[in-house]
């Protein structure tokens, strides 16, 4: 039998999937939605599910997984994502650099304080 995690991972998944297909069932229909909306549930579940899934894993993979979607994340949203529909950058080419950074830094940050808070267990003793 798996265990609870593993089931709670399948179950969002299964969940988001059967919410991704009634979502794309009545977006066709006529007089319907626009293909632009739609619901963040599905996306959540799916980072849950995942994240769920890469704990599995050792954690130089898990490091390893964090480093390239950090990198995805930077190096391809950050700077190139449009905020309107006149421009083709997020971010003048000034302050691109400056937000890469900020979003680096603060997620550094993050990895710190859970990297800090795991130290701490391990230094801990179990009762």
């Amino acid at each position: 039998a798996a265990a609870p995690t593993i089931r709670f991972a399948r179950s969002l998944l299964a969940v988001a999937t059967a919410v991704l297909v009634l979502w794309c069932l009545l977006m066709f229909q006529p007089d319907s939605t626009v293909n632009h909306q739609g619901t963040y549930f599905t996306n959540v579940c799916w980072m849950l599910a995942l994240g769920i899934g890469i704990a599995q894993y050792p954690r130089p993979v898990q490091g390893i997984l964090v480093v390239l979607q950090a990198a995805l994340f930077l190096g391809g949203w950050v700077p190139l994502s449009s905020h309107s529909a006149g421009t083709d950058a997020l971010l003048p080419a000034v302050q691109a650099p400056s937000a890469v950074l900020a979003a680096a830094a603060g997620a550094a940050a993050i990895f710190s304080l859970f990297a800090a808070r795991a130290a701490h267990r391990a230094a801990s003793p179990r009762e």
